[in-house]
């Protein structure tokens, strides 16, 4: 495929090869045909099964692999305890976590608290991949053994801070719940927080997104997470119902946290969306796919970056980065900030806190005394 790399990572338990390309009708498409296919919101891109056979599907010449495939040691190359006997290898790990592992309790016991698919999917993962590297009865776990697993199979893959989080989240919980094993989890360490600032778009910017998109259903998703500061699921979810035009208010139910919200409807929206409700007569859902259903979050990450590369925009662009702007330029107008914390849903001030680091506001409130230093009356100079 032309202008594609490609690399064999190790993602949520499975060996898969990566691709990584610039937005290309043409190549996604290409991309989908290929059995067992997935987008990775973490990754932000497509992966699929490792094989010889998508190894050929690429042309070598325009393929980086990062892992060679005669062993060579190499930074993403797959830890030993991963290649060593092959399949072999793999059922003789399958059949020790059917054997050891209640698997399928802790399932059930994450479904019966509710927690959101993706919580699930990354707690059993991780619960299934931890004693596959260690290969030993859980009462006979260790602390060594959460050291061992936690430096080669997180931190040499390459897995994020809040993912490093969320798995340790997992073992902790399943050992607490399913393991007579007398360990102390608390003194399992977490990672450190990375402190980093949001991507945050001028309104300019913003405006040029919207502008350059001319599908009605592209704009109007554009501007509805936008204008009301809407999360990926949250404006996924949507249904028609969810618009209340008499009170103006858009009501988000079971967001982040299965709490529901009401966030304020712009009119300027409404007039759009009743633009849209007559061109697409949507069934259930505010935006549904082609085959019904909700819209896919591939979709939107796509609208996305497409509106921002038409725009011109330089930044690095998700859906996420328009909740981010739309907050920014809140307390930039003098909202309060406690009003922004209850319009975006979050649990603590803290977390809306950040913009206050990004708000042109605050910075251009700031006086440097460097300007209030008297003019110097020396000359100067300038030397080569």
């Amino acid at each position: 495929m032309k202008n594609v790399d490609a690399r064999i990572i190790y993602h949520r338990g499975e060996r898969r090869i990566q691709i990584i390309c610039n937005y290309d009708n043409d190549i996604i498409e290409r991309i989908k045909t290929i059995p067992g296919r997935r987008y990775s919101i973490t990754l932000k891109s497509w992966h699929i099964p490792y094989s010889k056979l998508n190894l050929l599907r690429f042309n070598p010449k325009k393929v980086e692999i990062r892992e060679s495939v005669k062993n060579k040691t190499t930074k993403t190359e797959d830890p030993d305890w991963v290649k060593a006997g092959g399949d072999e290898t793999k059922k003789r790990q399958q059949d020790f976590i059917d054997r050891h592992v209640n698997l399928l309790a802790f399932k059930k016991y994450l479904s019966n608290k509710r927690y959101s698919h993706n919580t699930i999917n990354i707690y059993t993962t991780a619960v299934k991949s931890f004693f596959a590297f260690i290969m030993k009865k859980p009462e006979s776990i260790t602390h060594q053994d959460f050291m061992d697993y936690n430096y080669r199979a997180i931190v040499e893959q390459g897995h994020s801070r809040s993912m490093q989080n969320a798995i340790i989240s997992g073992l902790k919980l399943y050992f607490k719940k399913f393991s007579h094993n007398l360990i102390d989890m608390s003194v399992i360490e977490r990672p450190y927080k990375s402190r980093k600032l949001p991507v945050v778009l001028a309104k300019e910017e913003v405006k040029a997104m919207i502008e350059s998109t001319s599908n009605l259903k592209h704009r109007v998703i554009l501007s509805l997470i936008y204008s009301a500061g809407l999360r990926m699921s949250e404006v996924l979810g949507l249904k028609i119902g969810h618009i209340d035009s008499s009170r103006m208010a858009l009501v988000i139910e079971q967001a982040k946290g299965f709490k529901d919200r009401t966030v304020p409807l712009s009119p300027k929206i409404l007039e759009l969306l009743r633009d849209y409700y007559k061109a697409y007569h949507p069934k259930e859902y505010l935006f549904e796919g082609q085959k019904g259903g909700p819209y896919s979050s591939e979709s939107v990450g796509r609208i996305v970056k497409v509106a921002a590369k038409k725009a011109g925009v330089k930044k690095r662009v998700t859906a996420h980065t328009l909740r981010h702007s739309y907050a920014t330029h809140l307390l930039e107008s003098g909202v309060d900030l406690r009003y922004i914390q209850v319009l975006l849903g979050h649990n603590s001030s803290r977390t809306t806190e950040i913009y206050t680091h990004v708000s042109n506001y605050s910075l251009s409130s700031i006086k440097s005394p460097f300007d209030e230093l008297e003019e110097p009356q020396t000359s100067y100079r300038i030397t080569g």
